[in-house]
């Protein structure tokens, strides 16, 4: 309990050998508590610590962050506030978040961070058409709201390898393009992995960089690239697109 995962060893045993000799484990004690096994195991738990996997739900960042949550944004997008209050305190950070927020979302004029009474903030937003009006976090789109997070974990973030579940969802197909032209330029400073299941993002994705999961004939999941496809390349020759092969399932020819 307590955050901690337990493994119960058989009745009557009161430790357990160690695969390291000399460093007995106690009973109900996981290896990785062990400090001789962190020692070793740290290079790969340190790896590990520089990737970042996000699902965004963009209902929790239009609530509010408490003050003394983490600085680094969650994988939900919840303390998304206290991010944009980092990157707000850095003014050339400020000018390139305003820059690719404007080249996603023209109306956008400016974004601020306000603190209320019971210690927590929130993020509002200021549009091209009423520079005086500030629409807070809760009026927010879940679009405007999913598109600031992504912008956040691609841009911002210090993450090796960026993992993001729908990086579309709840965006206008309009934006599809730029959506896929900001995670190519993301990804010349880190690798970035994106899920989908829209064939309208699938469009504007090079074939080159598209791995699909499917299954083989015994039904396990296995991962292939459509790009080393003769069938797949003899499609696109004959002008099929490529989400049009992925809704019919060519793909995996």
């Amino acid at each position: 309990m307590n955050g901690k995962v337990r493994i119960d060893s058989s009745e009557g045993e009161d430790e357990i050998e160690h695969i390291f000799d000399g460093y007995p484990m106690q009973k109900k004690t996981l290896l990785l508590e062990s400090p001789i096994a962190q020692l070793y195991l740290s290079p790969i738990i340190s790896s590990l610590s520089e990737i970042g996997i996000f699902d965004f739900d963009p209902k929790l960042p239009k609530k509010t962050a408490p003050i003394t949550g983490v600085t680094e944004l969650a994988s939900d997008g919840a303390n998304l506030a206290l991010v944009l209050n980092r990157i707000s305190t850095d003014g050339e950070s400020k000018r390139a978040f305003l820059n690719l927020m404007r080249y996603m979302l023209p109306f956008v004029h400016r974004m601020d961070v306000s603190k209320v009474a019971d210690k927590s903030m929130y993020f509002t937003l200021r549009e091209t058409y009423a520079r005086n009006f500030e629409l807070p976090a809760s009026l927010l789109s879940d679009g405007t709201v999913n598109i600031t997070a992504l912008i956040v974990a691609l841009y911002f973030e210090k993450n090796k390898l960026v993992v993001i579940e729908e990086p579309e969802r709840n965006v206008h197909p309009a934006l599809m393009s730029k959506t896929v032209e900001m995670m190519k330029e993301a990804a010349q400073k880190k690798q970035i992995i994106a899920t989908t299941h829209n064939p309208e993002l699938i469009r504007h994705v090079d074939l080159e960089d598209i791995l699909l999961v499917c299954r083989d004939e015994s039904g396990r999941s296995v991962v292939i690239r459509p790009a080393q496809s003769e069938d797949v390349q003899t499609f696109l020759e004959n002008d099929f697109q490529i989400s049009d092969l992925f809704v019919d399932n060519l793909l995996e020819v």
